[in-house]
């Protein structure tokens, strides 16, 4: 069946990155990466709420993997769940 083939591959996917993916975001974090992404994260999305300061905002953050968005946005101010 088509459809247990997809969700296999995906799997099987997702388990061989998932130490890969950490260290990635792990090393985002470390270096001045972090800063570039918070600065566009921030101006994305006060763009497009313009007048709203972070605190005014909820953010709900799904999919990300291990919360490297959450982390920058906490840090920036919004509420996330």
């Amino acid at each position: 069946m088509q459809h247990t083939s997809i969700i296999s591959e995906n799997r099987d996917y997702w388990t061989g990155r998932a130490v890969g993916y950490s260290s990635v975001n792990q090393l985002e974090l470390a270096t001045d990466q972090r800063q570039k992404w918070a600065s566009l994260l921030n101006q994305q999305i006060l763009q497009h709420f313009p007048g709203k300061s972070p605190e005014e905002l909820q953010i709900l953050e799904v999919g990300t993997g291990p919360g490297f968005f959450a982390i920058l946005l906490c840090e920036l101010g919004y509420s996330v769940t």
